[in-house]
């Protein structure tokens, strides 16, 4: 995803801002600023090849303030589920039919890397490249009845969920359909340059 919100994979699955997020720069570097209110990014539902153990997600982070629910990328129906957020000093990476992992953090307004893998037999978080949670994944990713996905909003049964939307910047999230190695995740710690700007 690039600063216009295009996918630069090659694939056009190109995001769309609603009530437009604010781009700002920070050390010659290009960020998306939420406001909290009401501002997300809409994805195409077919970013992802559900049906599928195999997932990576990378966001490269700043809370510009401390609060107790934050999404992520949250859509859901019911039995079908795509669920990446805050809550309760616990960073959640969750789908149907696997117990939820969890890693609880003390959150803070500094810019992290997050990033979110999953293949046949793991799913992981990796915080800042280094891996702090894993635990088994044994089902498929289930498609939210093909409904788009929001990044920054909370999206449950078609409808935006109050408490759930983002004061924060983000700059170029990703998604491969594909677990990412280890010294993968940590190439897109360095190559975000995060660790200059703390």
């Amino acid at each position: 995803l690039d600063w216009d919100w295009n996918d630069i994979s090659g694939n056009w699955h190109n995001w769309t801002p609603t009530n437009w997020p604010l781009k700002i720069k920070v050390n010659q570097t290009e960020w998306l600023n939420y406001d909290w209110v009401n501002d997300y990014l809409i994805l195409p539902n077919a970013v992802i090849n559900w049906g599928s153990n195999l997932l990576s997600l990378s966001f490269n982070i700043k809370f510009d303030v401390t609060w107790w629910n934050r999404a992520i990328l949250m859509t859901a129906r019911t039995g079908q589920w795509i669920n990446i957020y805050y809550s309760w000093w616990s960073i959640i990476f969750s789908k149907p039919n696997v117990v939820d992992l969890s890693y609880t953090w003390t959150q803070d307004t500094k810019r992290h890397n997050w990033t979110f893998r999953s293949d046949w037999v793991w799913m992981y978080i990796d915080l800042d490249w280094v891996n702090v949670a894993s635990n088994t994944n044994t089902a498929n990713w289930i498609s939210p009845s093909t409904d788009t996905l929001t990044v920054s909003a909370y999206k449950s049964n078609w409808s935006l969920q109050a408490g759930w939307y983002l004061d924060w910047d983000i700059i170029s999230p990703k998604i491969w359909n594909t677990k990412l190695t280890n010294k993968e995740s940590e190439q897109e710690y360095y190559l975000s340059n995060l660790n200059t700007f703390n």
